[in-house]
């Protein structure tokens, strides 16, 4: 069995475990043309463009976001999985399904390399707390400090032991330390990103007159940091640092606080 029928199959699997009408249909058609890559290709095609309809219309759930990234995947929208993914982490960041797609998202990019530490363009590892843990695990750790505190605290005025004032004061501390924490993951708002559709230039300025920023374009699937906009041009930050302007035609952006996509709409590259 090759690579695509593969991710397929795992896709399958997936939808077999998030009822939403017709797409687990479709998909299958897609799953049973493997062999016939176009027919195929159509089928994913589809699941993607009303797995994008379901994201913007319904309760949005972690199943759904991996069904739009895999589906575009498989449909070779690889800008449009990325854009998935990253809309998926907006409401579940410490979801491991949804960091390990996009990793392997990552994997397929070949990301331009430079001597120059501020000229990186591959994207930095999910590293931030809320990408770490999540407020719910949080909560049931401040609650075990909780009772861990109640206890000592009981103990104090009954019998009254040595270990009670130090139990009741490290309980009462991890409560605060894991609510303090908790209510830090929770009202984190991711920043939205730029993913490019197609391979584009990093110039020095908002024109196409600008010389290069680097020796090499951007590659389709690239993620950006937006610090400003001019004249239909982003200025965005590499990973690494560097600061440059590219069209924004050329790319689409994660989800917003208001749950819309910003920018143009999706292209293929």
């Amino acid at each position: 069995m090759n690579g695509f029928a593969v991710v397929s199959c795992l896709l399958m699997a997936t939808l077999g475990s998030f009822h939403t009408s017709g797409l687990t249909e479709q998909f299958r058609l897609g799953v049973e043309n493997r062999d016939n890559r176009v027919e195929a290709m159509k089928h994913f095609r589809d699941v993607a463009k009303r797995s994008d309809v379901a994201w913007r219309n319904t309760t949005r759930a972690i199943e759904l976001a991996l069904i739009r990234s895999r589906s575009h995947y498989l449909s070779g929208n690889l800008p449009q999985a990325i854009q998935a993914t990253h809309d998926g982490l907006a409401i579940s960041p410490s979801d491991y399904r949804l960091k390990r797609e996009l990793a392997a998202l990552r994997e397929t990019i070949r990301y331009p390399v430079s001597n120059d530490p501020r000229l990186r363009v591959h994207p930095d590892p999910l590293t931030h707390l809320r990408h770490l843990v999540s407020p719910w695990s949080l909560y049931y750790l401040g609650l075990a400090f909780g009772v861990v505190a109640a206890i000592g605290i009981v103990q104090m005025f009954t019998t009254r032991p040595r270990w009670a004032r130090a139990v009741a004061i490290i309980g009462t501390l991890g409560f605060l330390l894991c609510a303090m924490l908790a209510w830090y993951v929770s009202t984190t708002i991711p920043e939205p990103c730029w993913i490019l559709t197609r391979d584009t230039i990093l110039r020095t300025g908002n024109g196409d007159s600008y010389p290069p920023r680097l020796s090499e374009p951007l590659p389709r699937g690239c993620e950006l940091r937006e610090l400003t906009r001019r004249g239909g041009w982003l200025q965005i930050e590499l990973p690494g640092g560097a600061v440059g302007w590219v069209p924004e035609a050329n790319a689409i952006t994660t989800t917003t606080i208001t749950g819309e996509h910003r920018g143009t709409s999706p292209s293929r590259g």
